[in-house]
Formats: structure tokens, C-alpha cells, sequence
């Protein structure tokens, strides 16, 4: 039985597409999505990446707040 592979998307920052083509290029089932900080430039796929994959987020509490500040409105 082949096992399929694992992986982790770090700063989806843009071009969700093409993340998720590479993801599905690899055969990677993705089990989490981090964030190093919550600044756009690291997050603008982070919906596209999120919706397409059903995998959790992970980032430090010290930027959930930021995050959900920034993603409120």
C-alpha cells in the first residue's frame, strides 16, 4: 500500500494557485498551515490555501491578535 505524503505550508503569501497545484504535483495531503508573523505579506494566499486544503492554522498567540484584527472587517 502506497502511504501518502505529508507536508506543512509555511507563509502562504501569494499565488494560492500555484501553492495549490505544487501541493497536488507532490501528492501532499497538507496537516497544517503556519504563519511566522501575520503581516500580509505572508498571509495573501493564506484563505485560497486554507479553503482548498481544510488544514489547520498554527501561528504564535502573540499574532492571533494582529491576525484577527487585520482579518475583521
Amino acid at each position: 500500500m502506497k502511504r501518502q505524503k505529508e507536508g506543512i505550508i509555511i507563509d502562504p503569501a501569494a499565488e494560492g494557485n500555484s501553492i495549490m497545484k505544487t501541493v497536488n504535483v507532490l501528492g501532499l495531503k497538507i496537516k497544517m498551515i503556519v504563519l511566522t508573523h501575520s503581516h500580509m505579506d505572508h498571509i495573501g494566499a493564506l484563505a485560497e490555501v486554507k479553503e482548498k486544503t481544510g488544514a489547520p492554522l498554527a501561528m504564535h498567540t502573540e499574532e492571533s491578535a494582529l491576525y484577527r484584527d487585520r482579518n475583521s472587517g
